[in-house]
Order: structure tokens, then C-alpha cells, then sequence
């Protein structure tokens, strides 16, 4: 999320969820006090400020990831939370994970869920 271009084109959903969680835990890192002081604010303060990135996100993944049987904006919640779990971890200086491997194999399980096909609904 150096930058989020909506002209960016990706080559595949894998392509498209490997570089927004990449990205996202990049940029989270490197602003991980702001992230981690916003997060911590007062719920007036706070829960706008959420309600707007979570819709925003969702909405991202749909635009990038569509005809998913997901709930967009729970999927870009988890990924989100799973980012900011992952750099609380790496900032306070724990070493008990892999930064590096539980990303990679966070980013597997990730398209692994929008890889399952869609249950054919039944017409009984």
C-alpha cells in the first residue's frame, strides 16, 4: 500500500492478495507507533476512523477480488488484525515467530480461502 492505485492491474487474485498484505505490513511497520496510538484512542475516536478503513479495505479486495463468496469486509478486518498482531509482536521486540515466514504463510492460507470453489446452492 505504498500507494493504492485503483489503474494498478494485477495479474491474479494470488498476485493482487500477496502484494496488499506485503504492502500493508510494510506500511503498518513503518508508521507502527501512529497505527498503535490510534488504535489504543477513545471509541468516539476510534471506531469512525476503524468503520472508515475496514469499509475502504473491504471494498479494495472486492474491486480487485470479485465474484468471492466472502465477506469482503470481514476478510479485510482479519487480514488487517492478523498485520497489526504480527507487528505489535516485531516491535515490542519478540522473536518467538518468523516475521518473514508467518507472513508467507499467512499469504498462502489467504488465497488458499479465495481458491476454494464456491458450493453449488442448492435448488431443493
Amino acid at each position: 500500500m505504498e500507494s493504492i492505485n485503483d489503474e494498478i492491474k494485477f495479474e491474479s487474485a494470488a498476485d493482487f492478495l500477496k502484494n496488499f498484505i506485503k504492502n500493508l505490513d510494510k506500511v503498518m511497520f513503518d508508521n507502527f507507533e501512529f497505527f498503535n496510538l490510534s488504535i489504543n484512542e477513545s471509541s468516539e475516536i476510534l471506531e469512525p476512523m476503524m468503520e472508515t478503513a475496514v469499509n475502504f479495505i473491504g471494498k479494495y479486495i472486492e474491486k480487485n477480488i470479485p465474484n468471492q463468496n466472502i465477506n469482503y469486509k470481514v476478510f479485510g478486518f482479519t487480514i488487517t488484525s492478523f498485520i497489526y498482531t504480527i507487528n505489535l509482536e516485531r516491535y515490542s521486540g519478540r522473536t518467538y515467530i518468523s516475521n518473514d515466514d508467518t507472513i508467507r504463510k499467512f499469504i498462502e492460507n489467504s488465497i488458499q480461502c479465495i481458491s476454494i470453489p464456491k458450493k453449488a446452492k442448492s435448488t431443493s
